[in-house]
C-alpha cells in the first residue's frame, strides 16, 4: 500500500482520540510494521516504511512517513 493510500484508507482516524491500540490497528491496516505513536523512541534515519501518529493533545491530527 502506498503512503497516498494509506492517508486515504485511515483519514477517518483524524481528530479522533489517541489510544496505545490504534497502533496496532494502523499496522493492520497499512501492513506496515513500524508505527510510532507520541512518545515512541525512534531514531533519526529515514525510513520510507515507518508511520508516526501526530498528535496534538491526545487528538489524531494525521499521519507522517519518514
Amino acid at each position: 500500500m502506498t503512503n497516498d493510500q494509506i492517508i486515504d484508507e485511515l483519514k477517518h482516524l483524524n481528530g479522533t482520540r489517541y489510544v496505545p491500540s490504534v497502533r496496532a490497528y494502523i499496522q493492520e491496516m497499512s501492513g506496515r510494521a513500524l508505527v510510532l505513536g507520541p512518545g515512541d523512541m525512534h531514531t533519526h534515519d529515514f525510513n520510507a516504511q515507518r508511520i508516526h501518529i501526530i498528535v496534538d493533545e491526545q487528538r489524531i491530527l494525521g499521519l507522517h512517513f519518514s
